[in-house]
């Protein structure tokens, strides 16, 4: 399909709000998020007028619920309705609706997501978190996306902050924090069933939900998904080896309100098997191959408890238990996390509000040394104790200063500090004027402290002997520290238009790559050259740019939400790549064609990578849905229709990206 042929798609629900009749269509959606603490969010968007947008609450700012229009920072909200419209297939892609958030599925089972540049298959620049649990693992440094196939239809919002959130969530939170936030059970009650099927890499996927009061005050929910993925393609054309399938199950229960107290029970399991296969050359420069089909399975629990105060003030205490047991092709270990989180907040006087807290992680790691990829020790034990405090001063009722600093002891880093100043200028609920100075910091993951891979052999032209690639971390690794200046503006400019922009600037210093050591001879298992390559800290980089979003209501039928990223910097010339697109754009279209019948669209564009090692390409999803009653849904749509296969990434440790096909897709939905 033709780049011309696309757009028009894109573009035509503009041609049917001109036609279509107010008295037919039911009103567009218009929130970014109804993200209340007091209140589930509705199923029913379409109600929420842009005044509502500018009052929403959301939480992940500063770990209490604040209105979106007073927020100090780049926030944006995807809403369970955004998602369902979206026709998202998992989470990543649901990020995709997020300004500024660099998406790119490398192949069937992965996708590189970062905000702000420095994407990578694992990026130690993000944090992730689901219901306050972070998922980011501290073996590769980043976030194993494949094992986060949580069903969509229990997600209340995914709140996103872009730029650093270190003085509050802590290491990793440098340019961004997703916080994915599951609905409530008492807002899933009864049955639910979906099944989802499509060409290529979508494959089939079921998700099954039953939920059920307990009590006057109580309820609960189970969960059960299972799917099927095909496989890309390798950048020659041919299929790769990277079938999988796999299912999660989960249950969660709650009790109280936000006057008598809230509990949250929750806990999952999954286990999802991949196809991978590793090519590479033995000391004699021989072929060999890795090829199998390898497990990864785990699990986790969590338990929240928040009791409001008198006056006015929440405490709430967290623990959470979760275990993975990960075999792939080159390497395997098991990671298991404790840890307990309080938080509590002082009365407010004076026009201060003060918040606080404490926690305490403990990560063991065990690993087999029998893997081309290994960790040296075999067996090691990640401890971290942190303390934070935020105070938010009211200079005067249209100025509010935010101070604050997280503070870190670990076992490698030893002491970090992340401090954040915040200023923000409200003159009424329609415009904000906000500036923010903050530090935060990435800490070497066990990844760059500890392995040691064996990259394989090369016979150079001329040498007598082959020469092993030996990757090795460095225990002398520091943190790489973040000062991140930002400048935005949020308004909602007329009846029908909201505006967001942010300006930014980033420095970094203690920036890593891998580094070529000195060459020395070996006689096992035969005599050769080792070049070692070391991951170690280089020097400085530094990051600007400019997010811009907006949502407009067309009509009472339709809705667009147009964004646009530019992204620039510079790096250290030791292979410290920004790798994300210099420029973005986004159009999302939602068309309520009449009362049960939807078409929505999601065109981008990505232009050429910051350093010249990603390709661009644009990208078309639509869909159609149709709903005969209250308990059904039909939907067909494709998605990458655009163009057919092609690369959405570069290279990744040293192999290229494969080449995503497009997609044709079906799903029902049915409720009772």
């Amino acid at each position: 399909m033709n780049k011309t042929l696309g757009t028009t798609i894109a573009l035509l629900p503009l041609a049917f709000a001109l036609s279509a009749r107010a008295d037919d269509a039911p009103p567009v959606p218009q929130t970014a998020a109804d993200v209340s603490t007091s209140a589930p969010v509705p199923q029913d968007l379409t109600n929420l007028n842009m005044d509502d947008l500018m009052n929403v609450q959301v939480t992940t700012a500063s770990k209490k619920a604040e209105s979106l229009n007073q927020v100090p920072a780049a926030i944006y909200v995807v809403t369970a309705d955004d998602i369902r419209r979206s026709g998202a297939a998992n989470v990543p892609e649901a990020l995709r609706l997020v300004p500024g958030v660099d998406v790119a599925e490398t192949n069937s089972q992965d996708y590189a997501i970062s905000i702000r540049g420095f994407n990578q298959t694992y990026s130690d620049s993000l944090l992730v978190l689901v219901d306050g649990r972070s998922i980011f693992t501290n073996v590769f440094g980043g976030v194993s996306w494949q094992a986060q196939d949580i069903p969509l239809a229990d997600i209340e919002r995914i709140e996103v902050i872009r730029g650093p959130g270190g003085s509050l969530w802590g290491s990793n939170a440098v340019n961004g924090i997703i916080n994915i936030i599951t609905k409530n059970s008492k807002d899933t009650l009864g049955t639910r069933l979906s099944v989802e099927s499509g060409t290529h890499i979508d494959g089939n996927t079921v998700t099954a939900r039953y939920g059920a009061a307990a009590g006057s005050d109580a309820s609960y929910r189970v969960s059960a998904l299972g799917f099927q993925r095909g496989h890309s393609l390798n950048p020659d054309g041919t299929p790769d080896y990277n079938d999988w399938q796999g299912g999660r199950a989960s249950v969660r229960f709650d009790k109280g309100d936000d006057k008598s107290g809230k509990l949250l029970v929750e806990g999952d399991v999954f286990r999802i098997n991949e196809d991978q296969q590793f090519l590479g050359t033995t000391a004699g420069v021989a072929q060999f191959a890795i090829k199998g089909d390898y497990p990864y399975s785990g699990s986790s629990i969590l338990a929240n408890y928040e009791h409001a105060n008198k006056d006015g003030s929440v405490t709430s205490i967290q623990g959470y238990y979760t275990h993975e047991d990960v075999q792939v092709a080159l390497t395997a270990f098991r990671r298991d996390v404790y840890d307990v989180d309080f938080q509590d907040q002082l009365p407010t006087r004076d026009n201060n509000s003060v918040i606080f807290g404490a926690g305490y992680r403990a990560e063991p790691v065990n690993t087999d040394a029998n893997n081309p990829v290994h960790f040296i020790p075999t067996r090691l034990i990640d401890r971290l104790y942190t303390a934070f405090m935020q105070d938010e001063i009211a200079l005067k009722p249209t100025v509010h200063l935010t101070l604050g600093s997280k503070l870190e002891q670990n076992n490698y880093t030893g002491f970090e500090y992340q401090p954040n100043a915040r200023i923000a200028f409200t003159p009424n609920d329609r415009h904000t004027l906000w500036a923010s100075v903050a530090r935060a910091v990435s800490t070497p993951s066990l990844l760059s402290r500890d392995v040691e891979i064996s990259e394989g052999y090369v016979q150079p032209p001329g040498s007598p002997l082959p020469v092993e690639i030996l990757a090795l971390g460095n225990k002398a690794n520091k943190s790489t520290a973040e000062v991140a200046e930002e400048l935005g503006y949020r308004a909602q400019v007329t009846n029908a238009v909201t505006l967001d922009g942010t300006v930014f600037y980033n420095n970094y210093t203690n920036a890593q790559s891998e580094v070529p050591g000195t060459p020395y001879l070996t006689p096992t298992p035969l005599l050769h050259i080792v070049q070692p390559v070391v991951f170690t800290n280089v020097g400085s980089a530094h990051t600007e740019g400019l997010e811009v979003a907006a949502r407009v209501k067309a009509s009472e039928a339709l809705r667009l939400d147009l964004s646009y990223t530019y992204l620039d910097g510079k790096v250290p010339a030791y292979g410290v790549q920004i790798a994300a697109p210099k420029s973005e754009y986004q159009i999302h279209s939602y068309y309520n064609v009449s009362k049960k019948l939807d078409f929505d669209t999601s065109l981008y564009f990505y232009g050429k990578g910051i350093d010249a090692t990603l390709p661009s390409y644009n990208k078309l999803d639509v869909r159609f849905g149709y709903r005969p009653n209250d308990n059904l849904e039909i939907s067909v749509g494709g998605r990458n229709i655009l163009y057919g296969n092609h690369q959405q990434f570069g290279v990744i440790l040293n192999v290229a990206s494969d080449l995503i096909q497009n997609q044709i897709y079906g799903k029902v939905t049915w409720k009772i």
